[in-house]
């Protein structure tokens, strides 16, 4: 549940805290619908007023003298707040508070449903009213953070384009560039609330290795770029691999393995979580032979 305090000034100037004041009017004259708490207020009596009509009627008790100790009954400790308001406040243990200035304040929580708020001069020091200690650890709230966020590998990318040449493959000796989806590579930030423990998660550009599918992994591929028609035919690349043997018929399989560190803090406690996943593509490489035939 999402916390938030507010405090808010009902009166202003010394005036009587708890119990009324000598001069508060006898059970007998108090009205005779059900009383919503010790003060002898009805639900009738009980309005709810805006921010700013409290704020007039603080100055206007001011003013006249009726908001000090001995002049007037003690004012409603309750007003501007609902009955489904009080109802809340009193099952949590919620009562009207004062500061050191004698001024009548008390502390607005939010709960689940933000149109409500609760008295809780306990928080946030613990006691009635205030928010539940979270009992998950750490640790397991920041793994559970984790495995909710979107953590992608992209197939690498190689080139030149094979479809592009009328042998649909690239040639044994022949250079192919390799590199990193630029998509894959954006930091991933997020923040989670897991049971009541706020999680925060930093997760910065992968490490990437390459697996070209006969034997030979490179790690260069953050480095590489595609190969583009300025770059001179059969030149190595940034990160390029050439393939000594034909590859089967579906082509060899080149797999980019992405691996994340993920920062966490939570509960006054901080780690780091690694999370790798992976994507695959197929090229093939074929043998182009050339028939040498002796002149006429």
């Amino acid at each position: 549940m999402a916390l938030a305090v507010l405090m808010i000034t009902l009166a202003a100037g010394p005036m009587a805290v708890g119990a009324p004041t000598d001069e508060t009017p006898p059970p007998s004259a108090q009205p005779t619908e059900e009383r919503a708490n010790s003060y002898g207020y009805s639900d009738v009596e009980l309005d709810i007023r805006t921010k700013d009509e409290r704020e007039s009627n603080s100055s206007n008790a001011q003013t006249n003298g009726t908001g000090s100790v001995g002049r007037g009954p003690a004012p409603d400790p309750w007003a501007g707040f609902s009955k489904e308001e009080r109802e809340v406040a009193e099952q949590t243990g919620g009562v009207p508070s004062a500061n050191g200035n004698g001024e009548m304040v008390h502390l607005s929580v939010c709960l689940d449903d933000p149109t409500v708020s609760v008295l809780c001069p306990n928080y946030p020091g613990g006691g009635d009213g205030a928010p539940p200690a979270p009992t998950i650890a750490p640790e397991e709230a920041a793994r559970r953070a984790v495995a909710k966020i979107r953590l992608t590998a992209k197939p690498p990318g190689l080139s030149p384009d094979w479809n592009k040449n009328k042998y649909k493959m690239l040639a044994v000796g022949f250079p192919v560039w390799v590199h990193a989806d630029p998509d894959s590579l954006t930091p991933v930030n997020d923040s989670q609330n897991i049971e009541g423990l706020g999680v925060s998660l930093d997760a910065a550009k992968p490490n990437i290795a390459v697996k070209m599918g006969d034997g030979t992994t490179l790690r260069c591929a953050l480095k590489g770029r595609p190969f583009n028609h300025r770059d001179e035919p059969g030149s190595d690349g940034p990160c390029s691999h050439r393939y000594q043997k034909m590859s089967p018929p579906d082509g060899y399989t080149v797999t980019a393995i992405y691996t994340w560190d993920v920062a966490w803090t939570a509960g006054g406690q901080s780690g780091v979580i690694t999370v790798s996943n992976q994507a695959s593509t197929q090229i093939p490489i074929g043998e182009l032979q050339a028939l040498i035939t002796a002149p006429r």
